[in-house]
């Protein structure tokens, strides 16, 4: 299929030069589709990439479909971040906090700035309010759930179909 990206593995740097390379080649007159099957990874990457969909949006003329095969944690604040989501019956999605990574010193009070910039932004993008989010950490949501919260904004039957 043209202009289908696939974000599968750890959101890192490495994803991050990937998504941009794949970018390049993409076809800026048709939707480029971003098939996400992720548990997530770090911020600063999914920072990166939502920068290159913005710009890409605003600079370039594209549009974006996100395709949420499963999503978890920074893979499901990239997905929020493209207006269009599209979910199968079968996809799942974690939303997931940020939490101290293993080894990792940082102060409390920097761990509480970022999980209140994940409310936040899930709130802005989503149907969902603060003490929802906070209340769905770590709950795997069915595909009923990510439209009611407005995690997704359409039902397919499948990728395939829906991006052809």
């Amino acid at each position: 299929m043209e202009n289908l990206i696939r974000l599968e593995g750890h959101f890192d740097n490495k994803m991050a030069q990937y998504f941009k390379k794949c970018l390049r080649s993409c076809r800026p007159e048709i939707p480029i589709y971003l098939r996400i099957d992720s548990l997530g990874g770090n911020l600063h990457p999914m920072n990166l990439m939502s920068r290159l969909v913005y710009y890409a949006t605003y600079n370039k003329g594209c549009s974006f479909i996100a395709q949420i095969v499963y999503a978890e944690s920074a893979a499901l604040m990239f997905a929020v971040n493209i207006p269009k989501r599209q979910i199968t019956s079968k996809s799942l999605a974690v939303i997931h906090l940020p939490v101290l990574a293993k080894g990792v010193s940082l102060l409390e009070q920097g761990l509480d700035k970022k999980r209140d910039f994940a409310i936040q932004y899930l709130a802005s993008k989503t149907k969902l309010q603060a003490p929802q989010i906070l209340k769905l950490d770590m709950v795997p949501l069915t595909n009923k759930e990510l439209m009611t919260y407005g995690i997704a904004t359409e039902l397919v039957e499948d990728f395939e179909t829906a991006s052809a």
